[in-house]
């Protein structure tokens, strides 16, 4: 996000929560929603990164699975759908209902844009999603890795976009089902998000335009 004028929201909107404690600063990253994006906001510009949901699910099952957390953290609370991939199997990671675990595998995205990827709120206002992606000066589509990196090389000068948090590979033996029935039965609006910005940005650029390099990881 990049800073400006103040939006409408009110630092303590009740709509949003307080977190004027985090507001202030010119640039925000992380897995924040658009609770945390009104509250703070200044004029600042959101940018987002898209992928397609059956995609994200089969990634994060495997991360899951294989990122290091020390034992005597992952007992918390706050790991529960950690420890839950890594003692299940990926069909019953994806077909539980259990809102712990659903909280990340449920239309997580459209819930981010709207308000926040961490409440498992069904009500979402997919209007508004829509709105944000069409504020924005650009966005990553995983699917489209040379477009969207020529963009954000237009719109912020980068030259190059190193990778981080990468998940490790994984033994031929790991192979998961496809599960993608399912995986989209619950992420119809992160699907018709994707699609969106997939479209939008295929129209935006062609393959043409120059592409960055893409840093090693």
């Amino acid at each position: 996000m990049l800073s400006g004028h103040r939006e409408r929201y009110g630092r303590q909107h009740p709509q949003w929560g307080n977190y004027h404690f985090a507001s202030g600063y010119r640039f925000y990253a992380g897995h924040l929603g658009g609770n945390v994006y009104q509250a703070v906001s200044e004029g600042h510009r959101a940018v987002t990164n898209f992928r397609h949901p059956v995609a994200r699910v089969r990634s994060l099952y495997r991360y899951f699975r294989s990122v290091p957390i020390p034992e005597t953290e992952l007992g918390d609370a706050r790991f529960f759908a950690v420890r839950f991939a890594r003692s299940r199997s990926f069909e019953e990671f994806v077909l539980t209902d259990d809102p712990r675990v659903r909280v990340y595998t449920e239309n997580q995205h459209a819930r981010q844009l709207t308000r926040s990827p961490w409440r498992l709120d069904r009500n979402v206002d997919l209007a508004a999603a829509i709105s944000l992606v069409d504020r924005m000066p650009c966005f990553y589509v995983c699917e489209e890795p040379e477009r969207s990196l020529a963009w954000f090389g237009k719109v912020f000068g980068l030259t190059a976009i190193p990778r981080e948090n990468v998940t490790s590979s994984f033994s031929p033996d790991e192979r998961l089902p496809d599960m993608a029935e399912a995986i989209l039965a619950i992420n119809r609006l992160d699907l018709l998000l994707h699609d969106y910005a997939l479209a939008r940005l295929r129209a935006l650029l062609t393959i043409d335009d120059a592409p960055l390099e893409r840093a090693a990881a």
